[in-house]
């Protein structure tokens, strides 16, 4: 309503905000390069590492980027963003292996439906035969 004589100024609606672009592409160029760097030397460049997470990904776009890589089980997708694991250094899958097997005969559970399976990190698996 306007008072007699005078007039009101009408202002725009701000228009909602507008959510910048994502551009996945590019996104995925930001993301070799961080996986490039963690394959090779298990460390990311700190300021990679930020632009990467500045934004939030979808699992499926997650899976995009991670499938078929080798080392996709230390890659994690938390709250929409990709978290890097530290890689452990060999021996860790035989060393494991070692104690599953000497707990087994331990607790005698030599059997398929034992309750301690052994795995392999790198390939390798130590087999160890009952005495």
């Amino acid at each position: 309503m306007t008072r007699s004589g005078s007039t009101t100024k009408s202002t725009p609606r701000e228009s909602p905000t507008v959510k910048e672009f994502f551009d996945f592409v590019k996104f995925r160029k930001l993301f070799e390069r961080a996986y490039d760097q963690f394959y090779g030397t298990n460390r990311i460049d700190l300021d990679l590492l930020n632009k990467i997470n500045e934004h939030s990904i979808s699992m499926e776009q997650f899976d995009t980027l991670t499938i078929h890589k080798k080392q996709q089980r230390y890659i994690s997708l938390i709250d929409g963003k990709i978290r890097f694991d530290e890689v452990p250094n060999r021996p860790h899958g035989e060393l494991i292996s070692l104690i599953q097997a000497l707990l087994s005969q331990e607790f005698q559970e030599l059997s398929e439906n034992a309750v301690l399976i052994g795995c392999a990190d790198n390939g390798m698996i130590l087999s160890i035969k009952a005495i």
